[in-house]
């Protein structure tokens, strides 16, 4: 159908994983909201597999909707993302992940939301978890944050640092691309887990006055998890990348001089030095924290500790620090 003006555009992004974008794209064109209300957009980003071959079918299947097919060649989240707005005619873009399901309702109530309150530049929604297969018996306490999250069932207001995830966020179109859109120095990219580009996005929006960021407890979508994501490793490592992002994002927004930067490195190396004593002296200790929190946080400080010192070491031989890139 052709492109007109709309009040929401979806946008999901993918990277070779055409049967999970299949199930995605339907959950997406089965909303009970009006088809000529809103839009799919669907960013290939440089997929190899049979991602055009199911954007046909659903395009096929689901004729009285709207379905834009693009290509984003510059390999990254944030970038197919930043394409997929640009792309988009609707008052509202609203992403999720291509390995999620939205709740039939989850348009209808994102909408609800904007036009209840006006200042509202950006909405973002619950985010639950769905496991294809067992859960691990080892998987629960800080590991299970990684695909979760739900502020309660009243409608609420983020404060920065608090901010809706990339798989179920909605923003008003003009505000997202007089900002800049999402920062292509963070978010994935291919095999890496770079991820806080929603995180720095909304640092920008905190700092605009009349703006609201908003959580809405209905609007839910299904964020699934599968195969690798359930293994140990692929958890050990998602923490870490999770430390480096953090400490990426504090040098992109200018929260530390790589001076300070160096100094936290150098103190945060001590402390996992600790840390890691602590948990091959006892082991009761992983226990106390959900069996793998204790190591899940070491990951993460050993992130953070990499990134720092790096920063510094930059600063100590006179490189000039990472810029912003939307």
């Amino acid at each position: 159908m052709p492109n007109s003006k709309k009040s929401i555009s979806v946008i999901i992004s993918t990277f070779n994983r055409a049967d999970l974008l299949r199930d995605a794209g339907r959950s997406v064109l089965e909303q009970e909201f009006d088809p000529q209300e809103y839009e799919l957009v669907i960013v290939d980003n440089n997929c190899v597999d049979s991602t055009p071959e199911v954007v046909r079918q659903l395009i096929d299947q689901y004729n009285r909707h709207s379905i834009v097919y693009i290509q984003e060649r510059e390999q990254g989240l944030s970038a197919a993302r930043n394409a997929g707005a640009r792309a988009a005619c609707g008052e509202i873009v609203a992403f999720m992940d291509d390995d999620s399901e939205a709740d039939s309702q989850w348009l209808h109530e994102l909408w609800s939301v904007y036009r209840a309150f006006p200042q509202a530049a950006s909405v973002g929604g619950k985010i639950l978890p769905v496991w294809i297969g067992a859960k691990p018996e080892w998987f629960n306490g800080i590991a299970e944050n990684i695909n979760r999250l739900d502020r309660g069932d009243q409608i609420k207001e983020f404060v920065f640092p608090e901010h809706p995830f990339g798989g179920n966020l909605s923003a008003r179109r003009d505000v997202l691309l007089s900002l800049g859109g999402f920062s292509q120095m963070l978010g994935r990219k291919k095999q890496g887990l770079l991820s806080n580009e929603e995180k720095e996005f909304y640092y920008r929006l905190s700092r605009l006055t009349g703006f609201r960021t908003l959580y809405a407890p209905a609007a839910v979508v299904y964020h699934k998890s599968y195969g690798e994501k359930m293994t140990r490793s692929y958890v050990l490592k998602r923490f870490y990348w999770q430390g480096v992002s953090e400490s990426l994002f504090e040098q992109l927004t200018g929260a530390k001089t790589r001076r300070q930067l160096l100094g936290l490195g150098v103190t945060r190396a001590w402390r996992i030095v600790l840390l890691a004593w602590k948990l091959l002296k006892d082991r009761t200790l992983v226990r106390k924290r959900s069996r793998l929190d204790g190591v899940l946080i070491l990951c993460q400080e050993i992130g953070k500790c990499k990134m720092e010192l790096a920063a510094g070491m930059r600063q100590i031989f006179g490189k000039p620090p990472p810029e912003r890139k939307f």
